[in-house]
């Protein structure tokens, strides 16, 4: 990381989101809900194509500003989320279908917060990040929270649509996906989402997370499996930015994971 790496380097700005850009947000699901998310469409092109596609959803707000703080790294979480939630480190690489690592790809980025609470006035969780020439972006974020009516509850999860690197819009298709975040990396957790009414439960999608017992009284949160020092390139990743989270007082990393992330290449149909 660079001398000039600051936590809150992302947040100096005021964050609040214009009442226009609420209205051209609703509108576009509108036409998102129609044309990309409607189930049989859906099913039939994106879920098909490529099997860590998800549905988008209905949550997203356009024109979140950039979370960049170095190369391939980003803070979504301001210093108050991280110090009200449970940091939570993600490292996503996103490659080519043969498996090249895609430099300068753009994640636009949206999540809940460990409670399960959007936020909609304001870009809190919200930002976009660019890989770095490996394809990799650290993003240091808080826990996403689990959510849902009654029994039929969500697992936390993480929204992202992956933009092809500039230049390279005709060569792939961008991907729109989510993360999920199951307690104890337990897939079956999947089974009470209740956007499995419109598609099957994308287990491709599920993070095997890890956690910091240190951070949260010697207790793996979530159940999550300890990180050891055997991984230690993962390990030196967390050091890392628990150095910088000292900034913010007794902060630290709590639980983590990684995942790999293949763009398609670009079909002409969809």
């Amino acid at each position: 990381m660079s001398a000039s790496f600051e936590i809150t380097k992302p947040f100096v700005k005021n964050d609040s989101t214009p009442y226009l850009t609420l209205l051209l947000s609703a509108m576009r699901l509108f036409f998102v809900t129609l044309l990309h998310d409607m189930p049989g469409k859906w099913n039939l092109t994106h879920g098909r194509r490529n099997e860590q596609a998800e549905v988008e959803g209905p949550f997203y707000i356009i024109g979140a500003p950039s979370r960049q703080v170095g190369e391939g790294k980003g803070v979504i979480a301001s210093p108050d989320m991280l110090k009200a939630f449970v940091p939570f480190l993600m490292t996503i690489r996103i490659l080519s279908p043969e498996g090249k690592p895609l430099q300068n790809a753009i994640l636009d980025w949206w999540q809940a917060d460990t409670n399960g609470d959007y936020y909609f006035m304001n870009y809190n969780l919200r930002g976009t990040i660019t890989t770095d020439a490996n394809g990799v972006a650290e993003v240091l974020t808080v826990v996403p929270g689990a959510y849902g009516p009654g029994t039929k509850i969500r697992p936390g999860h993480i929204h992202l649509i992956v933009h092809p690197p500039p230049g390279d819009e005709k060569t792939y298709d961008e991907l729109t996906t989510q993360l999920y975040l199951c307690k104890g990396n337990d897939i079956n957790l999947m089974v009470s989402d209740f956007m499995n009414y419109i598609r099957k439960a994308r287990e491709s999608l599920v993070l095997k997370g890890w956690s910091v017992p240190s951070a949260t009284n010697g207790q793996r949160y979530m159940n999550l499996p300890e990180l050891t020092a055997e991984n230690s390139e993962v390990a030196s990743r967390v050091e890392s930015w628990n150095k910088r989270l000292s900034e913010l007082g007794d902060v630290q990393i709590a639980a983590g994971s990684s995942i790999d992330l293949k763009l398609n290449a670009k079909s002409g149909w969809f």
